[in-house]
């Protein structure tokens, strides 16, 4: 779901949208952004947003030229748009954790308390350890949503500490009213809400009254955000009541009608809405941290209908080929899709000298590595996406450690690229840890 900031910003922004109506109020954490970024008070924000797929990855492994990367893999083919903006992390050793799934061991590299599949969080998630440090001035510390089997809420994943989890929306008509104060997971009954209230009719008079406190850039980037409200709520809406065309979803998938309608309720719609949100609280400025959850956890066999698979990813995981549309490979392209349009639309939007993009990190990876049934010696794979401007090297590189260096080692690099560095996240599971990957910083 989304864990909120209790900063003294907070209470401002409170304060002075108490004169406001509701959508005024959720736009002021932006304006308070903008006038901090004018000042000088900070320098350009640093996000991350992390793509987790269960099941293992079996074929993550791209075509390369020493170092270089010359093709990748079936599996990630949406993303050649972007080859020069990769790097991809290979050989991570992660001796924690069995099962099904890793629970939060993927991304604590600390064991799970009790059962290994369904036990309690060993530690916090680096999702979190990373929103803790960057959310000072934000309105959500971190967004996390779960394209998973529940429709309300996932709770297997993430977390904030030992024994502390973290709630996933299921949905993301109730993620988005979250943003804006409303509370429900009844899909049906947010949108009925939305629409009655003709949100953006109301906001005029708010935004004019912001708008009148900035100038120059600041004022400018500002409208941006409020016609990206705008846009994504239309498009939230149209979703719910229409359903997805397989054609948006940014992968050419093989014998599928790129007409057909994906359900709203269905796996492949909600990832669908979820990357949309995604986007939205980016580009808003609604939280630097964003976890997107695909099939994982205890969802792990979740079935991809929409994409014509009969077989759920349990099946699919032990090896599995479905008569129709064969192995996983076709599910991670459909994620990759997604992560190409969220580059996109990341990269339409100017921010300093660069884009939104330069300044954002996409890691995808899969929380039990390489295998369905992840063992210490099936190593961990992380792909890097964009934040050219956070001291990452990326250019369509490959490195592959052979196990001489940990998952967590990769987790660490990614803390100190978004300015809350860490050489020592992890070090209470048992594998060693060294620090950040030297290959992949600049």
């Amino acid at each position: 779901m989304s864990t909120q900031a209790t900063s003294s910003w907070t209470r401002r922004a409170w304060l002075k949208g108490a004169a406001l109506g509701m959508g005024g109020a959720a736009l002021l954490p932006l304006a308070d952004r903008l006038v901090h970024e004018a000042r000088g008070a900070q320098g350009m924000p640093r996000r991350i947003v992390f793509v987790i797929e269960g099941n293992g990855w079996y074929a993550p492994y791209p075509e390369t030229s020493g170092t270089n990367i010359t093709a990748l893999s079936s599996s990630m083919t949406a993303l050649t748009p972007y080859q020069d903006q990769i790097a991809i992390a290979a050989g991570l050793e992660l001796r924690d954790g069995r099962g099904h799934t890793h629970g939060y061991t993927g991304l604590s590299c600390v064991p799970n308390v009790g059962s290994n599949e369904h036990g309690a969080p060993g530690a916090a998630t680096i999702d979190q350890e990373i929103a803790a440090g960057l959310a000072s001035t934000y309105p959500w510390k971190s967004l996390h949503f779960a394209a998973n089997k529940s429709l309300s809420v996932d709770k297997s994943n993430l977390a904030a500490g030992r024994l502390v989890p973290v709630a996933s929306f299921g949905h993301p008509v109730a993620a988005y009213a979250s943003t804006l104060g409303l509370a429900s997971n009844d899909p049906a009954a947010v949108a009925g809400r939305l629409r009655r209230m003709r949100l953006f009719d109301s906001l005029r008079h708010d935004i004019g009254q912001i708008e009148g406190q900035l100038a120059g850039p600041e004022r400018e980037k500002f409208q941006r955000s409020v016609d990206e409200f705008a846009r994504f709520e239309e498009r939230i809406m149209y979703m719910q009541d229409h359903g997805v065309e397989i054609n948006e979803c940014g992968a050419q998938i093989p014998g599928l009608d790129p007409g057909l309608i994906l359900p709203p309720d269905s796996v492949e719609a909600r990832s669908v809405g979820f990357f949309e949100l995604a986007a939205h609280a980016i580009i808003c400025g609604l939280t630097p941290v964003v976890t997107i959850l695909a099939s994982s956890g205890d969802s792990f066999g979740s079935a991809y209908h929409g994409l014509g698979f009969s077989l759920g990813k349990h099946a699919l995981g032990h090896g599995g080929t479905d008569p129709v549309a064969g192995k996983q490979d076709t599910i991670h392209n459909f994620y990759a899709g997604l992560i190409a349009q969220l580059c996109d639309r990341l990269a339409a939007v100017p921010e300093g000298d660069g884009t939104v993009l330069d300044n954002t990190v996409i890691v995808w990876l899969n929380e039990n590595g390489t295998a369905h049934h992840s063992r210490p010696h099936h190593p961990y794979v992380g792909v890097v996406i964009g934040g050219s401007n956070l001291g990452l090297r990326l250019g369509g590189r490959y490195h592959d450690f052979e196990f001489g260096r940990s998952w967590a080692d990769f987790l660490n690099t990614m803390a100190h690229a978004v300015g809350v560095p860490r050489d020592d996240f992890g070090t209470e599971g048992s594998t060693p840890v060294v620090g950040p990957l030297e290959p992949l910083l600049s």
